[in-house]
């Protein structure tokens, strides 16, 4: 005789019944189920700036998978830029300090000694201070390749006699205040001559 107690069918029954009703709190997720909570952690952490862990319990999932969603849409944002370019490169590692800004943000949250608290806040500023001068190389990449582009242009422009050359409207020019109407004018009549061509 087994010393295990005697199940009636009736308690396998409802057994069965719970477990049909209970509602499912972790994964495996079926793929309408991991599509529709991606879209949710992009939502949320790309475009809301939310933090993974605050992501995560918001959605009420485990951190971990909600990790694993946001390394997927780094995957798939990494495979549309190309590796090869600086800009890409350059937004790249701003995504990746960004990341690390939340994560911290989330610790912060979570952090009830102050010194530990300071010593994150610090950490944040130096990544703050990171993407500031990302930010700022990133412009004067762009300043330098644009200027070249239009002296390449304009040689262009002059070597086939076109008649037009290009000028950046997005530099600061200091002008007489006299002259900035003029200026301005002369502008729009040149605008107008190339279109008229």
């Amino acid at each position: 005789m087994s010393d295990l107690p005697n199940i009636s069918e009736d308690f396998i029954i409802e057994g069965r019944k719970l477990v049909k009703t209970s509602k499912k709190l972790g994964g495996p997720y079926s793929i309408t189920e991991r599509v529709q909570r991606r879209q949710k952690v992009y939502e949320l952490h790309f475009l809301q700036s939310v933090s993974g862990i605050k992501t995560a319990e918001m959605l009420n999932v485990n951190y971990n998978t909600i990790r694993g969603d946001i390394q997927f849409w780094w995957d798939r944002l990494n495979k549309e830029w190309s590796y090869h370019e600086i800009g890409s490169l350059v937004i790249r590692q701003m995504d990746r300090l960004e990341s690390q800004r939340m994560r911290l943000f989330g610790y912060l949250e979570k952090e009830p000694n102050i010194t530990n608290k300071l010593s994150i806040e610090k950490q944040i500023f130096d990544i703050d201070s990171k993407i500031n001068q990302f930010s700022i190389n990133a412009t004067n990449i762009h300043n330098v390749i644009m200027d070249g582009a239009v002296k390449v242009i304009n040689k262009w422009s002059q070597d086939k006699k076109l008649g037009q050359l290009l000028m950046r409207s997005t530099d600061l020019v200091t002008v007489a205040d006299e002259d900035l109407e003029n200026i301005r004018n002369l502008i729009k009549k040149s605008k107008s001559k190339i279109r008229n061509r």
